[in-house]
């Protein structure tokens, strides 16, 4: 078994990402879109196929009509910024299936599940890792409780 990770997101708009952005131009960042999603870090064997698939059918993490799934890396990328809780945790969480039982096929790894916050200047480019370090302390991530993954 080995780790992958899987992006989901919304496929509606995101009334957290559309406020973040709000109160990310009061607070002086010039940006113009904010995308936020969660990345799980998924202990398993199988294709990138059959990983998407197991993930679209945990319905605690996911709804067909709601949400979209992709691989992707483990790291941010530009523009981008992980955020994740801080403090005493399980390591391994099972997901459930439409009945709530835990489903044997999927395990996600509770130390390696973040959200994600995508940034965008005026040009629709991602935005500059300054930008990105000025919203993190701004808002995006709690120090108290919370710890940000910058790209390098």
């Amino acid at each position: 078994m080995s780790r992958h990770w899987v992006e989901v997101r919304l496929t509606v708009p995101d009334a957290t990402a559309f406020t973040a952005l709000a109160a990310l131009r009061r607070l002086g960042i010039d940006i113009s879109r904010v995308e936020r999603g969660s990345v799980y870090g998924i202990d398993s064997s199988g294709s990138d196929a059959a990983l998407l698939e197991s993930v679209r059918s945990d319905v605690s993490r996911f709804n067909i009509n709601l949400h979209d799934a992709r691989t992707r890396d483990g790291v941010p990328g530009e523009g981008e910024m992980f955020v994740r809780e801080v403090g005493p945790s399980t390591s391994l969480r099972y997901a459930r299936d439409d009945n709530g039982s835990p489903s044997t096929s999927l395990r996600y790894a509770q130390d390696d599940t973040f959200v994600v916050w995508r940034l965008f200047d005026e040009e629709g480019r991602r935005v500059s890792r300054e930008v990105l370090e000025r919203a993190r302390d701004a808002l995006l991530c709690n120090a108290a409780c919370e710890e940000a993954e910058l790209p390098e």
